[in-house]
C-alpha cells in the first residue's frame, strides 16, 4: 500500500530471511521447559463463515531477535493481517514484524491481527516456528506450552459478522499519562470503566470504553468483563470477547501497564440491542462502571493528543477551528481521492464522510490478486458491512462498495476506480502479468470484478515492477508491465463498447523514485493509460537517519538527498515522453515525523529516529491531527526552496514534516504552470475537515 512506499525511493532493501535459517517446530503440547518465543492465539469473533483473532508473541529468549518473524503450520485461510507482514508457506503462514516493528526485546511482546476463512483445520493451531530458536503456542493468559487449542468462542451462526481493525495500520495508543508518584501506602488495584457511545446507526453503534486505575498501586496487566447486550461485537486497542451475555475487555502489550490515575481507552463497533452495563468486574481489582454517555459526534476524533505530561513548546503556533467550505469543484481538472478499505474500522471514517461532490474520482484501495485473477481484498468492508439502509437478503451488495455506489447517486459527475494490489498486494503481478495468456486471463478478471461491483474503471497499483517492492519481482516486469496495461485498455474498450460506448478509464499508481522510474516504459505506457496518480511523496521518513520533507517541491541547497523532489520526478517523466495532461500529482494528506531530533537549524536535516507517537502508527500523522493536537504547541517553519512547512519542538526533540494549505497552494500553482491533469491524495481520511481538500478546490 501506498503507506511505506517511500522504503522504495530511499533505496533501501529489506531484511531477507534464508532456508537455510535454523527453524525448530515444537507442539503445543510438548513440555518445552523454555522456549524463546511463546504466540498467544486467541479468536475474538466467529461468524461461522470467517473469524478474527489476535496474536500475542512474547520473547522469552534472554535476547533480543531482530527482525522477528514466526511460521505457523495453518489449514485455514488467513485473509487479511494487521501490523505484521504475511506470506504463505507450504504448510500455513510466516508472520514478519512491519517496517516500524521489527525488533523484539527480551521480555517485549508484540500483537498483530488477523481475518480468517475455515478451510477445516482447527482455529487455533498447535505449533510454531522461528529461525534459529525454539518456539510454543500458550493458551491465553498462560506462560506454558498449551496442552490444547483453545476453544473459540462461540458466537450465533446468525450474527452479523463485525467489523475488524484494519489491516495496514493501528491506532495510536491512547493511554494517558501517569500523575507523578506518590508515597501512598500500596493497595488493592481498583477499577473504573467509562462507556461512552460515540455513534448510533439504530442497529449498531460505535462504543468507546476507557479503564483506568482508580487504586493507589499500579497494575501490569488487566481485564473488564461486564454485562453486554449486543449480538456481536469488535474491538481495537484490545482484545476482546463476547460469550453468555458478557463482554470481555483485556489489554494489549502496549496498554497492560496502569499506573495509579492512569487509564487505557479501547473503542469497538457493537450490533444489536444495547443497553448501559452498570456493573463489572475486574482481574486487577474491585470494578466500578465510571459513567455511561450516549453522544454523536459531527465528526469522529481517534486521534491522539499529546502526552498531558509533555514540555509544550515557548513559541506555539495559533490554530482557529476550520470550517469545510461549501459547494463542489467544476473544474477541468481531477481530483482524486484515495479511500483505504480499512478507514472503515479503527479510523470510523465511513464512505458516507466523503465529500463527493469535491472530488471528481475515488480510487478505492485495494483489491487483491490471487491465483492469477482480481479477488476482494477485505470481504468484510468490501461487500458485507451493514450499514443503514442496506438489505439482508441473500446476495444483496452492502458494505464500502454499496455505499460508493450511494454516494455516485448523490453526486452524478463522481467516479469510482477500483485500485488492485498496493505495497502488501503486489507480490502476485509478475506472474500475472508473465505470458499472453496469463494477462487475458488476469485482465478479464478484473474487468469482471470492476462490473460486478459497479466501479467506472481500474486503477493498477504494482509496487513495483522489477525492484524496490516489498516482494522483489523480474526484469521481465518492464515488459511485460507495458503488455499488461495494453491488454486492459483493450478489454476495458471492448467492454465499453458492449455497454453502449462507455468509457472505463484505466490509471496506474506511479512510482517517484528515481532508481525506479527506469523500470518503467514510461512513453509506451502513456499510450494505454487515462492518467497516471503519481506517488510524490514520502520522500523522506522515519526510515531516513535524518530529517528530511515528505513532499518536497525542490530538493533544498542543504538536501543531500538530489533528485527527491516533485519537480524532480515530474521532470524525469516528462523527459521520458509521458504527456503532462496525463500526470495526475499526488499530494499527502499526511505528514512524517522524527525524534531525538537537536534543535540546530530548528531540526531541518537533521539526525533523528523514526517518531515514538504517530495518529494510526509511529511516525505517521494525519493532517487533522497535526493541526488539532500538534501544530499549537510546536513551532512551525517554512522552507522557501522546498516549499513545505515544518514543525519542531525543542524540549521534546519531535520534528514533523507535513502539508497544509500554503504548500498545497504551491503545489495547485505547480500543477497549472506545468499543465498537469489534476491532484491525487493519499488518503482522504486524513484531512477530516476538508481543509486541504477545499485547498484543492478552490485552487484547481
Amino acid at each position: 500500500m501506498h503507506r511505506p512506499r517511500a522504503r522504495m525511493i530511499a533505496g533501501l532493501g529489506l531484511a531477507t530471511l534464508t532456508a537455510s535459517t535454523l527453524a525448530v517446530a515444537i507442539p503445543a503440547g510438548a513440555q518445552a521447559t523454555t522456549p524463546d518465543v511463546t504466540v498467544e492465539w486467541t479468536i475474538t469473533q466467529d461468524w461461522g463463515t470467517g473469524y478474527q483473532g489476535s496474536v500475542r508473541l512474547t520473547n522469552v529468549s534472554g535476547h533480543t531477535i531482530n527482525p522477528w518473524s514466526v511460521s505457523i503450520p495453518y489449514v485455514n485461510a488467513i485473509t487479511s493481517v494487521w501490523d505484521a507482514t504475511s506470506a504463505s508457506t507450504t504448510d500455513g503462514y510466516r508472520f514478519i514484524g512491519p517496517s516500524w516493528n521489527t525488533s523484539l526485546a527480551n521480555g517485549a511482546s508484540t500483537t498483530f491481527g488477523f481475518l480468517g476463512a475455515p478451510h477445516g483445520g482447527t482455529l487455533v493451531p498447535t505449533a510454531c516456528e522461528i529461525p534459529a530458536g525454539t518456539c510454543s503456542v500458550v493458551t491465553a493468559g498462560s506462560a506454558t506450552p498449551a496442552p490444547s487449542p483453545t476453544t473459540t468462542p462461540t458466537t450465533s451462526p446468525s450474527a452479523t459478522p463485525t467489523v475488524a481493525p484494519s489491516p495496514a495500520a493501528t491506532a495510536t495508543p491512547t493511554v494517558s499519562a501517569s500523575p507523578s508518584s506518590t508515597s501512598a501506602p500500596a493497595s488493592t488495584a481498583a477499577i473504573t470503566v467509562g462507556v461512552k457511545v460515540t455513534s448510533d446507526w439504530g442497529t449498531g453503534r460505535n462504543v468507546d470504553l476507557t479503564v483506568t486505575n482508580s487504586g493507589t498501586t499500579a497494575v501490569n496487566g488487566w481485564s473488564v468483563s461486564l454485562p453486554w447486550t449486543g449480538s456481536s461485537i469488535s474491538m481495537w486497542n484490545a482484545t476482546g470477547s463476547l460469550a453468555g451475555g458478557r463482554l470481555t475487555a483485556t489489554n494489549l502489550s502496549w496498554n497492560a501497564a496502569l499506573a495509579p490515575g492512569a487509564s487505557a481507552t479501547m473503542g469497538m463497533t457493537d450490533n444489536g440491542a444495547f443497553t448501559a452495563p452498570v456493573t463489572c468486574t475486574s482481574t486487577a481489582g474491585s470494578c466500578a462502571i465510571a459513567g455511561s454517555s450516549s453522544t454523536t459526534p459531527a465528526t469522529p476524533s481517534p486521534t491522539a493528543s499529546p502526552s498531558a505530561s509533555t514540555p509544550v513548546s515557548p513559541s506555539p503556533t495559533p490554530v482557529t477551528p476550520y470550517a469545510p467550505k461549501s459547494g463542489g469543484y467544476s473544474g477541468s481538472r481531477k481530483i482524486i481521492g484515495y479511500y483505504p478499505a480499512w478507514a472503515t474500522y479503527a479510523r470510523n471514517y465511513q464512505v458516507s464522510d466523503i465529500a463527493g461532490q469535491k472530488l471528481t474520482h475515488i480510487n478505492y484501495a485495494f483489491a487483491n490478486i490471487a491465483n492469477g485473477k482480481c479477488v476482494l481484498g477485505d470481504s468484510y468492508a468490501d461487500t458485507d458491512k451493514a450499514f443503514a439502509g442496506d438489505s439482508w437478503d441473500q446476495g444483496a451488495l452492502r458494505g464500502n462498495f454499496n455505499q460508493l455506489a450511494k454516494l455516485k447517486a448523490a453526486n452524478p459527475n463522481l467516479k469510482t476506480m477500483i485500485s488492485i494490489g498496493g505495497w502488501t498486494w503486489s507480490q502476485n503481478f509478475p506472474t500475472a502479468a508473465a505470458s499472453d495468456q496469463s494477462r487475458k486471463d488476469f485482465v478479464s478478471s478484473c474487468v469482471g470484478f470492476m462490473k460486478q461491483y459497479k466501479f467506472d474503471g481500474i486503477d493498477i497499483d504494482w509496487e513495483y515492477p522489477v525492484s524496490g517492492g516489498l516482494f522483489s519481482g523480474t526484469p521481465a516486469d518492464t515488459k511485460n508491465y507495458t503488455a499488461l496495461l495494453k491488454e486492459f485498455r483493450t478489454e476495458l474498450d471492448a467492454q465499453g463498447t458492449t455497454d453502449g460506448g462507455k468509457h472505463y478509464s484505466l490509471s496506474i499508481a506511479a512510482p517517484a523514485g528515481p532508481s525506479i522510474i527506469p523500470n518503467l516504459e514510461v512513453g509506451a505506457i502513456a499510450t494505454s493509460l487515462d492518467w497516471m496518480n503519481l506517488m510524490s511523496y514520502d520522500y523522506h521518513g522515519g526510515w531516513d537517519p535524518i530529517t528530511g520533507h515528505n513532499a518536497p517541491m525542490d530538493v533544498g541547497s542543504k538536501d543531500t538527498a538530489k533528485g527527491f523532489s516533485i519537480t524532480d520526478t515530474v521532470t524525469s517523466y516528462l523527459n521520458g515522453g509521458f504527456p503532462a495532461a496525463k500526470i495526475v500529482l499526488g499530494v499527502p494528506f499526511y505528514g512524517r515525523g522524527w525524534d531525538n531530533v537537536s534543535s540546530v537549524d530548528a531540526g531541518l536535516f537533521q539526525s533523528g529516529t523514526n517518531a515514538s507517537v504517530g495518529t494510526w502508527e509511529k511516525g505517521v500523522f494525519d493532517y487533522t491531527d497535526i493541526r488539532a493536537n500538534y501544530l499549537p504547541t510546536m513551532t512551525r517553519y517554512w522552507d522557501a526552496q522546498a516549499q513545505v512547512p515544518y514543525l519542531y519542538d525543542p524540549a521534546r526533540k519531535l520534528w514533523i514534516s507535513y502539508d497544509d494549505p500554503q504548500s498545497m497552494k504551491a503545489k495547485t500553482d505547480f500543477i497549472k504552470a506545468k499543465g498537469l491533469g489534476g491532484a491525487m491524495a493519499w488518503e482522504l481520511s486524513g484531512d477530516r475537515d476538508q481543509e486541504l481538500l477545499d485547498t484543492l478546490v478552490t485552487q484547481l
